[in-house]
């Protein structure tokens, strides 16, 4: 009955092409996001004196971002990309905890991981959303 009730007001494809929107979002997102990290994080890694290991990891989220975000129009790839949006949110995360307290928390550094996180978890969040269209949640049983 619900079914009915949303094919008779147009809500239902309204709602099937929301979610196709979110999956698009994401993926370019991830996409612009890995070319970002992977510039900045080259160019912190070339400029200062950094451990390497340090950077492995932001690397290796980079590629897995950049791959998920190619293999996400198929079923697996929706829940690899929001793993590797869940594990570039971890990095970000883990650096915060991890930075050294300052006298000032506003410095650019901080502000950076701030972003960085953000844009992290609501990739994740997008991801999440658009999964919903892979797997079968338009269908509402009552």
């Amino acid at each position: 009955m619900y079914d009915d009730f949303l094919t008779v007001t147009g809500q239902a494809k309204n709602f099937i092409a929301m979610e196709g929107m979110m999956h698009t979002f994401s993926r370019y997102l991830a996409v612009y996001f890995a070319w970002i990290l992977g510039i900045t994080e080259t160019w912190l890694f070339l400029s200062t004196d950094q451990y390497w290991p340090l950077s492995f990891n932001d690397y290796l989220a980079i590629v897995l971002i950049l791959w998920c975000a190619r293999i996400a129009r198929f079923q697996q790839g929706v829940v690899l990309l929001s793993a590797s949006w869940a594990f570039a949110a971890g990095n970000f995360y883990a650096l915060l905890l991890s930075a050294k307290v300052t006298t000032s928390f506003m410095t650019i550094q901080f502000i950076a991981m701030c972003i960085g996180l953000t844009v992290s978890v609501i990739g994740l969040l997008s991801s999440l959303l658009s999964g919903r269209r892979f797997f079968g949640s338009n269908k509402r049983t009552i």
